[in-house]
Formats: C-alpha cells, structure tokens, sequence
C-alpha cells in the first residue's frame, strides 16, 4: 500500500489533479472509486450483467472515465455527477475511455473481433474522431487543456511511448530502458508514467519535464507502478 500511495501522489502532484482514482473488488468483481474530501464514491456501472468497471481518468469538475465489462465486450463510460453514459465508438464492438481534461475532451482507443488493431480516438462534442498515427496500434492514455495527446504503441516486443500535437508524433522512451508506458500530460506539457528496466525489467515511474526524464521510485522498493 506504500507503494501504491506514493506513486498516486506523484501522478497527482505532476497532473494537478485533486482528486484520485482507483480500483476494488468490494462483491467479486472489480469496480471503480473516487476519493475526495477525504470521501470514497464507487464508480460502478449499472447493470445486473455488468461484471467489471474500471475508473481510469478524471479532470479537475470531477468527470471520470473508463470502461465497464458484460456478456458483449468492454465498453467506455463517461460519469458526471452521479450520471452514466456510455461511449462506444461507432461500429466497433469494443471501446476503451482512458483519459479525460478539463474541456470534456475524452480520448480512448476501440477494436474489433479477433484480436484487430486498437485505434486510438478522440471524443469531443458528442463527436468520435479517429486519429492517424504512424503506429501499427496505437492505445492513447491521457489528453491535456490544449489537446496534446500521450500514450504507447507495441514495438518489437515492447511498448513505447508516444506524444500526438496537433497530429504531430513524437516517441517518448526512457533511455536504455525496456519499454515506456505514458499514461498522463498537464497543461505545463509534463507527461508521467511507467517505465520497465533493461537489467532487472522492474517498472519505474518518470516524469518528463520537456526532454528531462526523472525517474520516480518509493523508498526501498523494487519497483513502481
């Protein structure tokens, strides 16, 4: 639990945001919560056939995003003020909501049947955009205020990490490392996450601070996530 505390805080203190998520499985199954005010709220879709909910964003009003799992697939949700709504991207029988800012802005990534390509989307004003990548998949994790766009792709065996402007990629990888997993970016363009060692293949948690990587580890443990 120590572990898991420090890495949240340093997300949090990085992204600005003042409140946090996580995950449970308070009947069996794993749900979503939200903690703030020193209060936890479940973030647990609706339904009698629903078998999993995961909360993986959250802006600065409070609105969560993430997916939620019934007999058909997964599926994204967006929940605002004790609201669900779903977020399927047209077509596609799977959609994953991972990250949201402070504009409503949802970005995600869908598939189809039998292992197809993740395609990374946009949601804004009730609309789904795709986005071009150079990337074979491309699985998005966190949007800012401006627009800017961080994730990873598979590469060789590995992940890398991404940072979409304005339809612009760049690759953001941790030096000598074994795969970079960005999951968030503030609006002072500071992007965290995850990255795995190439001696140990222990995960790491970053902060990349324009082309600076600091690497962020709790006190005597092996690894962070």
């Amino acid at each position: 639990m120590k572990i898991t505390c420090i890495a949240i805080v340093a997300v949090l203190l990085a992204l600005e945001v003042p409140c946090a998520l996580g995950n449970c499985h308070p009947s069996g199954y794993p749900c979503g919560f939200l903690y703030s005010g020193g209060t936890f709220t479940a973030i647990d879709y609706p339904g009698k056939t629903v078998t999993q909910t995961e909360a993986l964003g959250i802006n600065n009003s409070g609105q969560v995003v993430g997916f939620y799992v019934d007999p058909s697939g997964p599926h994204g949700f967006l929940y605002e003020g004790g609201q669900y709504t779903a977020l399927n991207y047209p077509g596609a029988p799977y959609t994953y909501a991972t990250g949201i800012n402070n504009n409503g802005q949802v970005v995600g990534y869908y598939h189809g049947l039998n292992n197809s390509p993740a395609t990374g989307f946009l949601y804004s004003n009730g609309n789904f955009v795709s986005l071009d990548s150079p990337y074979n998949e491309l699985f998005p994790n966190g949007i800012n205020d401006g627009g800017a766009i961080v994730g990873m792709y598979p590469f060789s065996g590995q992940w890398n990490g991404f940072l979409d402007t304005a339809g612009n990629f760049t690759t953001v990888s941790y030096p000598s490392s074994y795969g970079t997993q960005p999951y968030g970016i503030n609006n002072s363009g500071l992007i965290v996450g995850v990255y795995k060692d190439s001696v140990h293949y222990n995960f790491h948690g970053f902060v990349l601070d324009g082309s600076t990587f600091v690497s962020v580890d709790a006190p005597g443990a092996s690894g962070t996530y």
